[in-house]
């Protein structure tokens, strides 16, 4: 059983996957405790260790899958820094990390059983940019709207 109240003191975050770049995404982002890398090309000042995020997979069945928690501090993509090389084992194998200047590992912690559909959330939600826009890897979240989600999740 989810229990949202410890996780309702957390910074949260948006973290957006597209499947055409990144196939294998639907079945990682379940993998519970799975570690991988994320780009963060967005807000790479303020994604922190301990931070939460809500893993929003793009396309036909757009929603979010499940929560991760970001398990570094945000580190450059550069193959020489210390933070790339001990995160290097969670790349994941099929994604181009080339045109991303900052990454950072995520550890799937709460895969959903269901997940919330793009229609549920637009009218949680109806303004936020991942229903308006949905262009983009790090979208911020304000606490209302975490709050809605989680406990969307909750129920």
């Amino acid at each position: 059983m989810f229990d949202a109240s410890e996780l309702e003191v957390k910074k949260f975050w948006i973290f957006q996957s597209n499947p055409e770049t990144y196939s294998n995404i639907f079945e990682s982002c379940k993998d519970k405790n799975k570690k991988e890398v994320w780009p963060i090309p967005r807000y790479a000042k303020e994604v922190k260790k301990g931070h939460y995020c809500f893993v929003w997979i793009c396309g036909e069945r757009a929603g979010i899958y499940s929560i991760g928690e970001v398990i570094t501090d945000v580190f450059p993509n550069d193959p020489e820094s210390e933070e790339y090389k001990a995160n290097m084992e969670y790349m994941a194998e099929n994604f181009d990390y080339s045109c991303y200047k900052n990454l950072a590992t995520v550890r799937y912690t709460y895969p959903l059983p269901n997940y919330i559909s793009r229609s549920d959330l637009s009218r949680l939600i109806p303004g936020h940019q991942i229903i308006k826009t949905r262009v983009g890897t790090v979208f911020d979240i304000n606490e209302e709207d975490k709050k809605e989600i989680l406990g969307l999740i909750e129920k």
